[in-house]
């Protein structure tokens, strides 16, 4: 009997089928990502400085291409064939319109693996291509591609290709992006456990080879120049390399706790932030923001708000939440109440219209930072109650 409950539970856990619209934007959120580092969109976003090229060839540009070690595959994976120079033009033509149409969803069931197979093969023939970031967009490319990420927000679904016809997704590749994050976090956190990075030493040394720049170290400098501050700047710097390894190694563990599930992924977005403004990584930092999506409540409707459809202030609210709830996480009842109210996934009831504007502000993903910084002064200073709902 115990042994039948173990294996349900399991079964349940891994594979598990509901609607989960969330996980068809990671898809696009992911698309568009994808096609911001093929198109060198990145220093547009870190400098200013428009560079926009489609398709991009600088990835594979003549001086590189002749270089002697960028012929050296990834080791086991020699016999695969290495394409002319005009060659690699062309694949990576046809991985900029396979992303462009696994973006939009359009024959997903299709394009989703043979992108995924490109691009592997892209990754697989140089050590050139050998990145973290990348080694992260070829995995999860497989996950995506492979399952049923186009049941929601694809052209399949709006012009009626899909053959699956419930919505359902599989609870599966969720748990296998909720799985990679944290492996991400913890092989990271354990790199850095060495003497260099709790010192602080490592950090220090990258900003005296200049190898972390832009808008918000000379921001940095400025500060620091100023009479008394100077000599705090080198502890300044020494201070990021431990609280870099503390920041991963709570978010690891931390982002499966429900009750710290909110904050980690608030904690994770300032990190990547800082991260992508200090260190040229391309897109890493986009590509974690986007795969926190997996951690989000993932079945539609578990929230309620109940308003009274009387009330021409509820009745804009409602009209701003279905504009912003992307994730479909809420359900808008019309109980004729006197006052707004909203209900969460733990079957709690938020005391207050502020209380319950701030909570539902903060499911939808373009609000939840400033609903989220709010909420927590909010918190502190009104003592926000919660009741149980029968």
């Amino acid at each position: 009997m115990n042994n039948n409950c173990l294996l349900s539970a399991w079964n349940k856990y891994w594979f598990e089928e509901k609607s989960r619209e969330s996980f068809c934007l990671i898809r696009i959120f992911f698309g568009l990502v994808f096609l911001v580092k093929l198109t060198f969109f990145i220093p547009l976003l870190r400098e200013g400085v428009v560079n926009i090229i489609i398709p991009k060839f600088t990835l594979y540009d003549t001086g590189l291409f002749h270089i002697e070690g960028f012929r050296n595959a990834v080791p086991g994976f020699e016999w695969l064939p290495v394409p002319s120079f005009t060659q690699y033009q062309n694949i990576e033509i046809i991985i900029i319109i396979l992303a462009v149409l696994f973006t939009i969803g359009l024959f997903t069931r299709y394009v989703g693996p043979v992108l995924a197979i490109i691009y592997t093969y892209l990754f697989l023939i140089s050590q050139h291509n050998y990145h973290h970031h990348v080694f992260l967009i070829v995995i999860v490319l497989y996950i995506l591609g492979f399952s049923n990420c186009y049941m929601h927000y694809s052209m399949d679904s709006y012009l009626g290709l899909n053959k699956e016809k419930d919505g359902n997704i599989k609870y599966l590749p969720i748990r296998l992006l909720q799985v990679l994050i944290s492996i991400v976090y913890l092989f990271s956190f354990l790199h850095k456990c060495n003497h260099g990075w709790l010192t602080g030493e490592l950090t220090y040394l990258y900003y005296q080879q200049g190898t972390v720049s832009g808008y918000l170290v000379n921001l940095i400098d400025s500060i620091f120049s100023v009479g008394f501050l100077s000599d705090y700047k080198i502890h300044f710097w020494k201070l990021l390399g431990p609280l870099t390894v503390i920041t991963e190694g709570f978010l690891a563990f931390a982002i499966w706790i429900p009750r710290l599930r909110r904050f980690a992924i608030f904690v994770g977005l300032i990190f990547h932030s800082m991260i992508f403004m200090f260190i040229n990584v391309e897109t890493f930092s986009f590509q974690m923001w986007v795969l926190y999506m997996a951690f989000i409540h993932t079945e539609s409707k578990q929230n309620k708000v109940y308003y009274n459809g009387n009330n021409v202030c509820d009745l804009r609210f409602i009209r701003i939440c279905k504009l912003l709830d992307w994730f479909k996480r809420i359900e808008l009842i019309n109980s004729n109440n006197k006052n707004i109210y909203a209900v969460g996934l733990d079957n709690k009831q938020m005391t207050g219209v502020v209380s319950s504007y701030l909570f539902v502000f903060s499911l939808f993903p373009i609000t939840f930072i400033p609903a989220y910084i709010v909420n927590i002064f909010y918190s502190v200073f009104n003592r926000r109650k919660m009741v149980n709902v029968k």
